[in-house]
């Protein structure tokens, strides 16, 4: 089946070739011609024509006003897709270069790993304060409410180490338990709730796991035993801040 162009949703070209769009263009540079040479003006001095030659040089080949070739392909006319989306889509920044390799990005990226590698030491710190690792039992709550309410009983075998992140504050996969019955079913929770003030802010806290705390009168998940955590350490690389919910951000701004 022909590509439809998103302009004229037309069949058999794409919006680069449309040419509607290139009719456009030569119109509003023609009119805008005739309009200087009318009222006796250079017309290369107009950056407004200047800025319409340039469109219909684009989708020609060439530019009408200085005759100039128009190259189509090449890095001087490659605009990178995170120059657009954090300068605008006709920013200088974007020219010459793609998003693959902007300088702008991997110092943004670098710089917010710094930032999650410190929250992270945050987070280590006060999960060994708490006795939150391999080795706790936790209560869950299974069904029902108030006097109706099953729990389980859970062990905490495992972490997700890559969850815990300064973007997913709120994941509830970070501790991997295993219930202490016969089935022997599965599950990961959310950390408790912990008061860690984010980087640079002194007046909101993050809470972790709305639905637990380290005290008795939680609905949904209770603590039973705290484990010994005094050793428990991440991987080699953790410190880093490097993780998917990081990559996952910043693919998502791009214009």
């Amino acid at each position: 089946m022909a590509y439809r162009c998103q302009s004229c949703y037309e069949r058999g070209h794409n919006t680069r070739t449309c040419p509607r769009i290139t009719e456009r263009a030569q119109r509003n540079f023609d009119e805008r011609l005739a309009d200087r040479q009318a009222r006796g003006e250079d017309p290369k001095e107009d950056p407004t024509l200047n800025y319409y030659a340039e469109q219909v040089g684009e989708r020609t080949g060439v530019n009408p006003l200085t005759g100039a070739k128009h190259k189509k392909t090449g890095t001087e006319q490659r605009r990178c897709s995170y120059c657009k989306y954090v300068h605008g889509s006709w920013c200088e920044e974007g020219l010459g270069h793609t998003r693959r390799t902007c300088k702008e990005l991997q110092a943004d990226i670098a710089k917010d790993r710094v930032v999650n590698g410190r929250y992270r030491r945050k987070v280590l710190a006060r999960m060994k304060a708490d006795g939150i690792g391999p080795g706790m039992l936790v209560r869950v709550r299974k069904s029902g409410w108030g006097e109706d309410a099953k729990y389980t009983t859970n062990l905490v075998h495992g972490i997700n180490w890559g969850e815990i992140s300064f973007w997913s504050k709120g994941s509830h996969n970070i501790l991997r338990a295993k219930e202490l019955s016969a089935t022997g079913a599965t599950k990961c929770i959310p950390l408790p709730q912990m008061e860690i003030l984010r980087d640079g802010d002194t007046e909101n806290s993050i809470t972790f796991g709305a639905w637990w705390s380290l005290q008795k009168d939680t609905l949904h998940i209770q603590c039973l035993a705290t484990a010994p955590t005094a050793s428990m350490a991440p991987p080699a690389d953790w410190f880093d801040g490097q993780c998917c919910h990081m990559e996952t951000h910043f693919s998502k701004r791009k214009a």
